[in-house]
């Protein structure tokens, strides 16, 4: 019987996971969305992810908010890119 509880809750586990990671990359921003909230959500399905063990660091975060952006909000990415650019030109 315990190894059946412990069968059926890895499967539900790993649905969930899955599930979740689902989420995190199909994310997208709405029309009516701002742009506070769309952050918000991308956070808050990292956060379900880490509470379940798995690893989302910061930048997983930040590309999938980058690149989940709209044609409109476009300059935040250049604003975001323009200051990592010039740091990585000053290294050499």
């Amino acid at each position: 019987m315990w190894n059946r509880i412990q069968t059926e809750y890895a499967i539900v586990s790993a649905e969930s996971e899955l599930l979740l990671w689902v989420q995190f990359y199909s994310y997208k921003f709405r029309a009516d969305q701002s742009l506070k909230n769309f952050i918000a959500g991308i956070e808050q399905i990292a956060a379900q992810l880490k509470d379940i063990g798995e690893a989302v660091d910061d930048t997983q975060i930040m590309t999938k908010i980058l690149v989940s952006l709209p044609s409109s909000l476009q300059y935040f990415l250049a604003a975001w890119i323009a200051p990592h650019k010039n740091s990585k030109h000053s290294r050499r």
